[in-house]
């Protein structure tokens, strides 16, 4: 009985002990809410759920790609929803004992987001954020990231820059996970 306990003691450390942040690993997940202020027009409250999909492409880069949907209020309601790619650099952490990652990471992203209201307005908006990620098991890490980007509606001139705050979710659904296959 205490061979098979050791087993299985043994299998759960190695098992729990797999780097998450490793090339070709897929991982999904995103931000559950943010809040908004534009610099050039003051503060509005915006309320988003951003599910995201990558890969990570190395063990420090990921590329993937994040849906926007939700609400504005800064004089008046409106609706957003966009499509956002990025990509991001983890900085690894340092100590080798913690087999859980945790670190900062750097994003960059190039979106096309539409506002809804009285008419639709589509807007071009580069961005850049840092963020903190913790891995609390093997698989679901949680993040709390801040981004700049500059919201440039096309039908105007003038842009403007968002500064936005961000609590999300990873989930590491592994290497050989295909999201979209044929069967």
């Amino acid at each position: 009985m205490k061979k098979l306990l050791s087993a299985c003691l043994l299998l759960c450390v190695f098992t729990l002990t797999r780097a998450q942040i490793i090339k070709g690993n897929k991982l999904i997940g995103g931000s559950l809410a943010s809040g908004n202020v534009l610099i050039n027009e003051g503060v509005g409250l915006s309320i988003q759920v951003n599910p995201t999909a990558g890969i990570m492409l190395t063990n420090q880069w990921m590329g993937g790609t994040g849906i926007t949907l939700g609400a504005v209020v800064s004089d008046g309601f409106l609706g957003i929803a966009g499509i956002n790619p990025f990509v991001r650099y983890y900085m690894h952490n340092k100590n080798k004992a913690d087999s859980l990652y945790r670190g900062f990471f750097l994003q960059g992203t190039v979106g096309v987001v539409t506002v809804f209201g009285d008419e639709l307005e589509t807007s071009v908006q580069p961005g850049i954020g840092v963020g903190y990620s913790r891995f609390i098991t093997p698989d679901i890490g949680l993040e709390l990231a801040t981004t700049a980007s500059f919201i440039k509606v096309l039908s105007d001139y003038d842009g403007t820059i968002n500064i936005g705050f961000s609590f999300g979710l990873q989930i590491v659904l592994g290497k050989n996970v295909h999201l979209f296959r044929k069967k």
